[in-house]
């Protein structure tokens, strides 16, 4: 194994204040300890240690990883090398929290994260006699503090989040979905745009991004079309602009909602590089 040190000053983490005041100096040092590489299992990080400077130990996070393609009835939830769980320990070894990870496979073979299991999660597992290892996907579901799904092109269409939904007609999981589009032609400066991102929330209203070639967001929408409490909001939108120095990049100009006028149907102005068409009273 290799063991790196990394000393910080006015370092910040969950590390309790009260743990800071009795060092020797403001220095903490965070040590990295990594596994040795084998054929089944790529170099990883088992360990990651901090420390006061006088060498006293504060936190440690145990890192533990797939060994081989593991499946639960059929279904592969992780490859060798793939991250397993994770462990928080104080400096007397007393467990703090533990999340551990499952994985879905890509047409390819590669590993997606599917599942994130915390401490809560997992307590509620324990409480239902759910054994977390030998359970299935649909079994951890209702479970898991997250779950995501891909497109096919591997970037996420779906995410589904434990306390983001309705208590009582979806167990309090909240569903959100990502819609991608690429825009072909057009200018390639830093403030023409390329992509469009339409996510889509657990309460069914929308957020849409507008982003360069660099993945800069240019312009973002929040668009209401769902609000039984206020449904004269329904159809109403409200957008952030923002452009950048042709040249390096950097942030020129941002406009906040007040500042900008949105038409009814935004496919008005996907026709512009800009979006806005600053030569016009848009902005």
């Amino acid at each position: 194994k290799t063991a790196y040190e990394i000393s910080t000053r006015d370092w910040s983490s969950d590390v309790c204040s009260s743990d800071l005041a009795a060092g020797s100096g403001s220095d903490l040092v965070q040590r990295f300890t990594y596994t040795g590489a084998t054929a089944s299992a790529p170099g990883r990080l088992s360990e990651m240690r901090v420390e006061r400077a006088d060498g006293t130990l504060l936190r440690r996070t145990e890192l533990s990883h797939y060994t081989t393609t593991t499946s639960v009835g059929g279904t592969v939830i992780g490859r060798a090398g793939d991250l397993r769980e994770v462990v928080v320990r104080d400096a007397s070894g007393t467990e703090l929290e533990r999340s551990a990870y499952r994985y879905s496979t890509d047409s390819r073979g590669r590993s997606l994260l599917a599942y994130v299991l915390d401490d809560d999660s997992q307590r509620r597992l324990a409480a239902a006699g759910i054994d977390r290892n030998t359970a299935s996907n649909s079994q951890l579901a209702p479970y898991a503090k997250d779950f995501f799904a891909y497109d096919g092109q591997n970037r996420v269409s779906r995410h589904d989040q434990l306390g983001a939904g309705c208590t009582t007609c979806t167990g309090g999981i909240g569903t959100t979905t990502f819609g991608y589009f690429t825009r072909t032609g057009g200018g390639t400066g830093f403030n023409s745009w390329r992509y469009r991102t339409t996510e889509t929330g657990p309460d069914g209203n929308q957020t849409i991004r507008y982003s360069n070639g660099s993945g800069q967001t240019m312009l973002e929408v929040r668009k209401v079309l769902v609000d039984p409490a206020n449904p004269a909001l329904v159809g109403k939108q409200w957008g952030t602009f923002t452009a950048y120095d042709a040249s390096t990049g950097l942030t020129a100009l941002q406009a906040t909602p007040e500042s900008v006028l949105l038409p009814s149907n935004l496919a008005t102005l996907e026709g512009y590089d800009d979006l806005l068409d600053r030569k016009s009273t848009r902005l």
